[in-house]
């Protein structure tokens, strides 16, 4: 049904399947090569070579280079007669299979003589400005430009400490799991299809000294409950409250208002670090102030008497505050804040 009287052929039934099929006037014989396809998804290409007494064939998945080794080769002088070209597509006779079709697109035929495409051999450049960011006690996040390659750059190798960690197509990473106060290198090589690797950008990255929190607040009372007990909260026409897993400073439209916090319930010290979320941009005339080391009482509405802070007056005007015995000072950063 789907075979030439003489010829040297390939069948392919499913998607790892395929033989080299021999025919001598009617009889037919088969060579099956264990996972001779192995692209099973989208456009696929076949390439099918005879010359003189050797028969073979190789196939690769579109976008990617031809593989330059041969997927099976069979050595035969029982055909020796100049024919052509045959293609079917045929099914068994079991029934209840369904239909099926096959889109067969940018035939060429040529001499078999003529030598194949030559393989790709040359590797990707080297990953550029590997820089590693945001480290912490336990993970840091890796970011590299990207490489250049004669066919195509399919993806990048990452390793720690010379083992792999991770193959990915983008251009950062970011690795957790490590341990305080401790050297970890990082390499970073490029890969093309063909399986060529590229030398390593490499980086050295020392996790810093693992941190206790002296305090958590997930603000997970009731809607409208005041704040834990370990804040003291003070306001002027406005509030200080719990709302949908936040805490709410509110101040009304009104001259001077305000709504403030200081955190009473953990004893003071000379260094700490804060970091929380919020939403919500100060417009103009309002002040979202957070402050370090503060001692005494409020100086004005929302300084302490002494200490360090951040003021935010709006998505892009921030301003570093140092206050000294009520004496307060700024320095202001250009774009200190850019979300918005």
């Amino acid at each position: 049904g789907f075979n030439p009287a003489s010829g040297y052929g390939l069948e392919i039934t499913n998607s790892t399947t395929v033989s080299m099929m021999k025919v001598v006037n009617g009889t037919q014989s088969k060579t099956s090569i264990a996972n001779g396809q192995v692209v099973t998804a989208g456009k696929q290409w076949v390439r099918v070579r005879v010359v003189g007494s050797t028969f073979q064939f190789r196939t690769w998945l579109d976008g990617q280079p031809e593989p330059s080794a041969w997927k099976g080769t069979l050595t035969d002088t029982a055909v020796t007669a100049p024919g052509q070209l045959y293609l079917s597509l045929a099914r068994s006779s079991k029934a209840g299979l369904g239909a099926g079709s096959v889109k067969i697109d940018d035939l060429t035929l040529t001499d078999g003589a003529a030598a194949p495409p030559a393989p790709d051999t040359q590797a990707p450049s080297v990953p550029g400005t590997l820089t590693a960011s945001g480290t912490t006690a336990t993970g840091t996040t890796l970011s590299w430009t990207a490489s250049s390659d004669n066919v195509g750059v399919a993806g990048y190798r990452v390793t720690r400490n010379g083992a792999a960690l991770t193959t990915t197509s983008a251009l950062t990473f970011t690795d957790t799991g490590l341990a305080a106060t401790t050297a970890y290198t990082y390499a970073v090589s490029a890969l093309d299809a063909a399986g060529n690797e590229s030398g390593a950008a490499m980086v050295t990255v020392t996790t810093p000294t693992a941190t206790t929190a002296l305090f958590v607040d997930g603000f997970t009372g009731v809607d409208g409950s005041a704040w834990g007990s370990a804040w003291s909260t003070s306001v002027r026409s406005g509030s200080v409250s719990v709302s949908g897993g936040a805490g709410v400073l509110a101040e009304q439209d009104v001259a001077s208002s305000y709504a403030r916090a200081q955190l009473t319930g953990v004893a003071a010290r000379a260094d700490a670090e804060v970091v929380f979320s919020y939403t919500g941009t100060p417009a103009s005339g309002h002040y979202l102030t957070v402050y370090l080391r503060g001692s005494g009482a409020w100086s004005g509405g929302f300084n302490p008497a002494s200490g360090y802070g951040l003021e935010i007056t709006n998505s892009t005007t921030v301003s570093m505050m140092k206050v000294v015995n009520g004496t307060q000072s700024k320095t202001s950063i250009a774009n200190g804040q850019v979300v918005t």
